[in-house]
C-alpha cells in the first residue's frame, strides 16, 4: 500500500473521514460471518453445549433487518430475534462483542496514515456501516491504539448508511457544520467508501482490498485455525522490517504455542503444580510457559547431560559402561572429546596418552573406542579421578534438588531426542520419593517407550514424514531453543549454596561483529511475541492442533525463502569445530557432477538451505524431499 500517496492527498484537504472495518481495522478471520464461529466455539467449550450459534445469529440478523423499519439495526435488535432464552442471549452477545475486539487489530499502513493526521493537525471523524453502535466501536479502536479523532458516526446509531445514497455523509456534514470540499474519506468499499461518497460532494481515496499473510502461508491450507493464524501473522508482521524476527513470529511462534498450550492441558489433567524446566533447551520454553499465567510453580534447572552422568560414574565398573551413558555420538571424534564429555582435566589425560604415544587431536570412532585397548588402559589409570569427582558431584546434585524443592510429584520439561538426561537421572532417582513425569517438545528415536513420557511431536519412525523433514532442517530447533548461557559441565559450593558450573556459550562466537547469539535473541523475541499476543486475542477461541503448529515449519524446513538462506547460510554453529550452516561447495561445477552436489547436500547442517542457494528450484527440493520420505517410509515398514 502506498501511504505516501495517501498522505499527499490527505495534504489536499483540511478534514478527514474514515472507515473503520476493512480499513483503519482488520479482522483475523477469514471472510464471512467466522466471528460467529468463534463464539461458537468458546460458548460450547464452556456450556458443553451444541448450540449451532452462527447460524442462529445469521438468522437473527436476517430477521431483524426484515422487521425493524430502520436503514440499519444494531446488535440488541438482531439478539431480540435470536433463537434462544434472554440469559443465554445476553451471554452470547457478550462473548460476540468480546470477539470482534479480539479478532479486530490495527491494519498497520493506515494506522501510520491515522498518525499523519495527527500530527499535521488534521480534524478526524470515523465512518462505518456497523450494527455496532459508536461505543461499541470506540472500544475496538482504542484497544488498537486510535485516539485523537472527533466523533465516531456508526449508521446503527443514526439509522442511516454510506452505502445506499451516501445520507450518513450528509449527516456528518450537516450535524459538524463542514464544508464538503475540503473533505477527504478513505475506506476500501467501492460502492460505499468511493461511489457514495463522490455522489455527495466528497472527494474520496479508495484502499485496496488485501489480505496480508505470512511468507510461508500456504494458500492450499483451508483449515479455520489455520487461517485465522495465518491472517493474524500477516498483519502483525506488517511494519517489521527483521527477518530473524519475521521467521521467530511466523515459523518457530506456533510451534512454541502448540507446546504450550498441550503442555498446560497435560498440567490440568494431571494436576501437575510443579513444573521444571532442564537448561538449556527449557529456556524458551520456560518462557513462553509463563506467558500463560497459571498459577504452576516453575523453576529453571540448571542441568545438562554431562552433570548428570558424572554423578554416576562412580557406579561404573568398566570404562565401556562409562561411555555408554551417552546415546549420541558423532560418526569421528577426538579423544580430547571423549574426556571433555566426562569433565576429565586436560592435565590428569595428556601425559597417560603422550605415554602412549596418542595424540588427543586423533579422530576414532566409537565401535574402535570400545575395543580399544589403549582406552582401556587410559581410564584404568582415570577411574580414581572419575569416582572421587563423581562422587562429590553427586552430594552437590542431591544438594542443588534439595534447594531447589526439586521432591514430590513434578514435571520436567526438556527438549527430548534420546532423552539421555532422562535415562540418567532416573539411575539417581531410583531411591527416592521423587515421581517425575517428562514432558518434552519432540522425542526422537528413544531407546524405549514409557507411559509416563509425554512428547508434542513425535519425530520418530512412526512420522517418517516428520522425521525426514527433521533431516532437513534439525539444527533450527536447536537454534531457536538455545539459552543465553553455556551447558552446565557440573556443580560447585559458592556462599553455601550449590551453584551450576557453566561453560562458555558457543553462540557468543568472538571474532564475529555481529554474534549468533544477538540473531538468536531477535529470533526468540519474535516467537514469544507471537505466543503472548496470540494467546491474548485468540486463544481461548480455538483448538490448536499440532498441524496448525507446524505448517509453516515443514514448509520453511522444506522450502526456505532466498532471504532467509542469505541471512541464515552463514550463521555459525559448534560441532566437532565451529561450521556454517551451508558450507562452500567442494566442486567448481555441479552439473557434471550431481553425485557430488548431492553428497555435499546431505554433508550440509542445512541440507534445504544448500540445494536452494545452488539450485533455486523449490519443487526440485519438494520432489527431493517426497522421494527421501518415501525412502523413509519404506524403511520405517521394513523395520
Amino acid at each position: 500500500m502506498d501511504t505516501e500517496k495517501i498522505q499527499r492527498k490527505i495534504d489536499e484537504h483540511e478534514i478527514v473521514f474514515f472507515d473503520v472495518f476493512g480499513t483503519l481495522i482488520k479482522r483475523t478471520v477469514p471472510e464471512g460471518k467466522n466471528v460467529f464461529r468463534l463464539v461458537e466455539n468458546l460458548y460450547d467449550k464452556n456450556f458443553s453445549a451444541k448450540s449451532d450459534f452462527s447460524n442462529k445469529r445469521i438468522e437473527a440478523e436476517k430477521t431483524a433487518r426484515e422487521k425493524c423499519t430502520y436503514r440499519e439495526v444494531n446488535l440488541d435488535e438482531i439478539y431480540e430475534f435470536l433463537d434462544t432464552d434472554t440469559a443465554t442471549a445476553g451471554i452470547l452477545k457478550k462473548m460476540e462483542l468480546d470477539a470482534e475486539a479480539a479478532v479486530c487489530i490495527a491494519n498497520e499502513p493506515l494506522y501510520r496514515v491515522f498518525q499523519y493526521c495527527l500530527q499535521e493537525h488534521k480534524p478526524i471523524y470515523i465512518v462505518s456501516d456497523m450494527y455496532l453502535s459508536s461505543e461499541q466501536i470506540e472500544n475496538i479502536l482504542q484497544i488498537n491504539g486510535y485516539h485523537g479523532y472527533k466523533r465516531i458516526y456508526s449508521s446503527c446509531d443514526v439509522r442511516l448508511t454510506k452505502w445506499e445514497n451516501g445520507d450518513l455523509y450528509k449527516k456528518i456534514i450537516q450535524d459538524e457544520k463542514l464544508d464538503r470540499e475540503k473533505i477527504l474519506h478513505i475506506g476500501n468499499d467501492q460502492n460505499a467508501d468511493y461511489k457514495k461518497a463522490k455522489k455527495q460532494g466528497i472527494d474520496a481515496f479508495l484502499i485496496p482490498e488485501e489480505k496480508i499473510f505470512g511468507r510461508y502461508y500456504q494458500r492450499s491450507n483451508k483449515n479455520f485455525t489455520y487461517q485465522c493464524m495465518e491472517l493474524f501473522i500477516g498483519n502483525k508482521m506488517l511494519g517489521q522490517d527483521n527477518l530473524a524476527y519475521e521467521l521467530g513470529f511466523e515459523v518457530f511462534g506456533p510451534i512454541l504455542y502448540g507446546f504450550t498450550r498441550w503442555l498446560l492441558q497435560q498440567c490440568e489433567q494431571l494436576n501437575l503444580k510443579k513444573l521444571f524446566f532442564f537448561s538449556r533447551d527449557g529456556y524458551l520454553l520456560k518462557n513462553s510457559f509463563d506467558l500463560m499465567q497459571t498459577d504452576i510453580a516453575t523453576t529453571y534447572f540448571y542441568i545438562s547431560r554431562k552433570a548428570v552422568i558424572t554423578p554416576i560414574l562412580q557406579f561404573d565398573s568398566s570404562f565401556q559402561d562409562i561411555l555408554k551413558h551417552y546415546k549420541s555420538w558423532n560418526k569421528t571424534f577426538s579423544w580430547k572429546y571423549v574426556f571433555a564429555r566426562f569433565n576429565i582435566p586436560d592435565n590428569l589425560y595428556e601425559p597417560i596418552l603422550k605415554k602412549l604415544g596418542i595424540d588427543s587431536q586423533t579422530e576414532i570412532t566409537l565401535n574402535d573406542l570400545l575395543r580399544s585397548e589403549e582406552a582401556k588402559n587410559v581410564f584404568a589409570q582415570l577411574m580414581p579421578f572419575l569416582r572421587i569427582n563423581s562422587r562429590d558431584q553427586l552430594l552437590f546434585l542431591k544438594r542443588y534438588m534439595n534447594e531447589e524443592n526439586f521432591s514430590g510429584t513434578l514435571g520436567i520439561i526438556d527438549m527430548g531426542a534420546g532423552c539421555s538426561i532422562e535415562f540418567a537421572l532416573n539411575e539417581l532417582l531410583k531411591q527416592t520419593d521423587i515421581s517425575v513425569t517428562p514432558y518434552y517438545l519432540y522425542v526422537h528415536a528413544a531407546l524405549e517407550n514409557t507411559d509416563y513420557r509425554k512428547k508434542y511431536l513425535d519425530s520418530g519412525l512412526g512420522n517418517p514424514r516428520f522425521n525426514a523433514m527433521l533431516r532437513f532442517c534439525y539444527m533450527f530447533l536447536e537454534i531457536i531453543l538455545a539459552a543465553p548461557h553455556g551447558t552446565v559441565s557440573g556443580y560447585t559450593e559458592n556462599d553455601s549454596r550449590i551453584k551450576p558450573v557453566l561453560e562458555n556459550n558457543e553462540y557468543e562466537i568472538p571474532f564475529k561483529s555481529t554474534t549468533e547469539a544477538q540473531y538468536i535473541e531477535i529470533l526468540q523475541k519474535g516467537a514469544l511475541d507471537f505466543v503472548q499476543q496470540f494467546q491474548q486475542r485468540l486463544g481461548k477461541y480455538m483448538d490448536f492442533k499440532e498441524a496448525d503448529a507446524l505448517t509453516g515449519f515443514k514448509k520453511f524446513g522444506i522450502t526456505p525463502l532466498p532471504e532467509d538462506i542469505r541471512l541464515w547460510g552463514n550463521f555459525q554453529i559448534l560441532l566437532d569445530g565451529y561450521t556454517n550452516l551451508i558450507n562452500s561447495p567442494t566442486h567448481s561445477s555441479y552439473l557434471w557432477h550431481p553425485l557430488i552436489f548431492f553428497k555435499d547436500m546431505l554433508n550440509n547442517v542445512w541440507p534445504s538451505g544448500f540445494f536452494l542457494k545452488y539450485i533455486s528450484c523449490r519443487p526440485a527440493m519438494n520432489f527431493l524431499f517426497d522421494i527421501y520420505s518415501t525412502l523413509q517410509l519404506l524403511r520405517h515398514l521394513g523395520s
